[in-house]
Order: C-alpha cells, then sequence, then structure tokens
C-alpha cells in the first residue's frame, strides 16, 4: 500500500522541512553520512538557525544542540497534528 502526503500553505511546509532536516540531522550524527550532497554540516546548521534564531557553534556540540533544538520543534509540531485529528498527543522525552 503506498501513500503520497501533501502539504499545503506554509505552516505546513515549514513543518515538513523541520521534520525532514531532524532526520537529516539525526543521520549525519550517528552515522557521519550526509543526506546528499547539499546538507553539509555547515549548511544544516544555518538551516536550523534560520528556523530557531539561535547561533549554533562549530562543530558536533553545536549540531547536537541544534538537533535537540529541532527536535523539540518536531515533537511540538507532530503533536499538534495528533491533537488535531483527536489522537493522544506523544512523551516529549
Amino acid at each position: 500500500m503506498s501513500m503520497s502526503v501533501s502539504f499545503v500553505g506554509r505552516e505546513q511546509v515549514a513543518a515538513a522541512q523541520v521534520i525532514i532536516l531532524a532526520g537529516a540531522l539525526r543521520l549525519y550524527l550517528r552515522t557521519g553520512m550526509k543526506p546528499n550532497r547539499a546538507y553539509t554540516p555547515t549548511a544544516m546548521r544555518a538551516a536550523v538557525s534560520r528556523i530557531t534564531g539561535v547561533e549554533y557553534p562549530r562543530g558536533r556540540k553545536g549540531l547536537e544542540l541544534a538537533s535537540e533544538h529541532l527536535d523539540t520543534i518536531r515533537v511540538m509540531l507532530l503533536n499538534e497534528r495528533r491533537e488535531s485529528l483527536g489522537l493522544e498527543p506523544r512523551a516529549t522525552a
């Protein structure tokens, strides 16, 4: 069974960007693999900075902090979606 998803409007596109970037950062931090050529550590850190408004330091510590912030936002967005569907929100931990 295949499933497709459409993102309509700025808020949904922004939410998709957060979810995709969070996954890309997790992949890089766990394995050292870049999801594609454009997602360098510097580019990912800059993208998270644009989303959160926080400047992250260079290096692994900065990427880990950026990943934590992005994961917090991702969980909040997913919980908002679950609530809108009448489902219980997931734990944040």
